[in-house]
């Protein structure tokens, strides 16, 4: 005698699919956080290199722009103490003058971090030495540290200055302007980041 085969699924055929089913929807869980990981991991990376590369491209634009004519007036173009930098340099063109002016930038590593310092432009003798002696007040006493911005996590930094054929410690090289200057800086993640500068030659100085 036949029997008629039933239709439908069984409970154990119910329980055993909704297993799978669960298995398959936890691995496809775990395969999208791995992409959206891999996504934060990279832009991540890809903030920090941009962060990097701005502070690195400010760095350029104030060697470039280092003032080195003599006008007159009665600071240095550089200053080196050893472990913070201070620069005068042209002011970025803002109108369609010919010169906006000087400016006074100051750099150090400082609290784990990279930091520029940077004054107003100025025009004068007098707002130039005063530039210069808060740069000074800065490095020393953190004074005017409204003007001060921290550019890219860094552990510590050294400098030299090309002098001739060689490189050489900008202490030693006092008064005289360097034609390039190195940088060398010790990341917290990546290493040590190294930069060489050449100064701007005197046919591309605005006038």
């Amino acid at each position: 005698m036949k029997t008629s085969s039933q239709s439908g699924f069984t409970l154990l055929e119910v329980l055993l699919a909704l297993a799978v089913l669960s298995v398959l929807a936890g691995l496809s869980w775990q395969g999208v956080n791995t992409l959206l990981t891999t996504q934060d991991r990279v832009t991540a990376q890809q903030n920090q290199w941009l962060v990097r590369d701005g502070a690195v491209a400010q760095w350029r634009l104030d060697w470039q722009a280092l003032w080195v004519d003599d006008t007159g007036l009665t600071v240095p173009a550089t200053q080196w103490d050893g472990n913070h930098l201070i620069l005068l340099r042209r002011a970025p063109l803002r109108t369609d003058t010919l010169d906006d002016g000087l400016m006074v930038v100051a750099w150090t590593v400082r609290d784990g971090q990279w930091w520029r310092w940077a004054s107003p432009p100025f025009h004068t003798q007098g707002a130039g030495q005063a530039a210069w002696q808060s740069a000074v007040q800065w490095t020393q006493q953190n004074q005017f540290a409204a003007q001060a911005l921290a550019l890219l996590p860094a552990q510590s930094w050294q400098v030299t200055y090309r002098q001739g054929e060689g490189w050489v410690n900008p202490g030693s090289s006092a008064g005289s302007i360097p034609s390039a200057v190195r940088l060398r800086l010790t990341l917290p993640a990546s290493g040590t980041l190294s930069v060489d500068v050449a100064r701007a030659p005197p046919s591309l100085e605005r006038p």
